[in-house]
């Protein structure tokens, strides 16, 4: 299976990569996303929502902010890909399944498009938060499989983890409840398990770290320490980011970008990737 996703599945990912961020680039050339767009927005805002109503000018911030995500995945997608063309390492594969996470973030571009420029662009609005919302939960899980590789499960498990991922996110993204009455300044509608999903989210990510936590010790590598402190970087970026609420997601993409690269640069040395 490893083979498999090296030899065709990464291409695959990278090609979409690609696409979205060619779309997002025709988008701004065709349409100079300058204008204010209407979205309403509860009063209530917990540190997993953090939305806020569009005001003039808003809607260039959402497409700057989605393709820094399309660009951020994009960039080091290209670097990993390389690298799993050497190395046949599960730890790659998924962390690389992570990165090409944010560039289903782009579909979120299509709500921005003026209605009937294009014939394509109707897009139901509630398929495009369920692709977003897989994509943020695939991303997660996939990070936290590639913390379990490096805690020392074989190889072999590579095809089962990476099913069982790919169900539990496509299925709770499927069956998530959405208000559709709100479409919320980013992007996309609001869900009705807020806390639920907020904790779901949170325990992955704590799990995470743990398994790089436990390694760390076990082996007693302070390099091991250091790539669980990247991988916090890089979990606390991608919440920062994903709601591209502005105030936070500059600084959200500093520190996914620094953590990305530190993680990739401290792993190279670590397990001697070409």
């Amino acid at each position: 299976m490893i083979l498999l996703f090296r030899k065709y599945l990464v291409r695959l990912f990278l090609s979409i990569s690609i696409a979205f961020v060619l779309l997002g680039v025709f988008y701004y050339f065709r349409y100079q996303p300058t204008s204010a767009k209407s979205f309403t927005i509860s009063n209530h805002q917990l540190w997993w929502m953090l939305y806020r109503i569009q005001r003039s000018g808003e809607t260039l911030k959402a497409w700057v902010s989605l393709m820094g995500l399309g660009t951020y995945s994009l960039v080091f997608g290209i670097f990993v890909y390389r690298q799993i063309r050497k190395n046949p390492s599960a730890q790659l594969a998924f962390l690389y399944l992570f990165i090409f996470s944010f560039s289903l973030s782009l579909m979120r571009i299509f709500p921005l498009i003026p209605e009937g420029s294009l014939p394509f662009h109707q897009l139901d609005k509630e398929i495009i938060t369920r692709i977003t919302y897989f994509g943020r939960l695939f991303g997660l899980s996939s990070f936290f499989a590639a913390s379990l590789f490096v805690t020392g499960i074989q190889i072999q498990k590579f095809g089962m983890i990476l099913l069982i991922n790919t169900l539990v996110s496509f299925t709770i993204s499927i069956i998530l409840p959405f208000n559709t009455t709100i479409l919320t300044s980013a992007l996309i509608y609001r869900v009705g398990e807020e806390k639920s999903l907020a904790f779901f989210c949170l325990t992955l990510e704590i799990l995470t770290v743990l398994n790089y936590f436990s390694t760390a010790v076990k082996h007693s590598r302070n390099e091991l320490y250091r790539i669980m402190f990247f991988a916090v970087l890089m979990l606390t970026g991608f919440e920062m980011v994903f709601f591209i609420y502005f105030p936070l997601y500059v600084p959200g993409m500093i520190l996914l970008v620094l953590g990305t690269f530190f993680y990739l640069r401290t792993s190279q040395k670590l397990f001697l990737w070409s």
